[in-house]
């Protein structure tokens, strides 16, 4: 609203939820299936990066969101960022594993810049950095 509100927009927020409303539902592809892919405990976490912009007193500024989610339970980890660099990504695995008391036996990524430097999809090929260069050593 403040950015509506800096370019002369005197209205309010619901007024603009109900503009947009028919946008979004088309976004959102309302009524299309979700299927929920099960695990059992322990078995999987799945990790993802997503960002949003916020205001930090009168500063915007971009925060990225490490997301750490158990496959069996739907529990989440997430913590904010100034990147999606290595460092965070480190800190953000031993954060959740911290969080959670422990590790799974596996973790689902989606293709963070970090870790995957190039894929062809058509192929089905995905190359990634080597756990060397990463940091990722530890089996425990």
């Amino acid at each position: 609203m403040r950015e509506m509100a800096a370019l002369g927009y005197r209205g309010g927020y619901w007024a603009v939820l109900k503009y947009i409303a028919p946008w979004r539902k088309d976004w959102r592809g309302e009524g299309l299936p979700t299927v929920r892919f099960e695990t059992g405990p322990g078995e999987q976490a799945q990790v993802d990066w997503g960002s949003t912009a916020l205001y930090l007193g009168e500063q915007r500024v971009r925060v990225h969101l490490f997301t750490m989610v158990l496959g069996f339970s739907r529990r989440i980890f997430a913590r904010a960022y100034r990147s999606e660099g290595l460092d965070p990504l480190l800190d953000g695995h031993a954060a959740a594993f911290a969080h959670f008391g422990g590790r799974t036996e596996t973790i689902l990524y989606d293709n963070p810049r970090t870790i995957v430097t190039r894929k062809d999809e058509a192929a089905g090929h995905v190359s990634g950095t080597p756990p060397s260069r990463t940091g990722w050593t530890s089996t425990g």
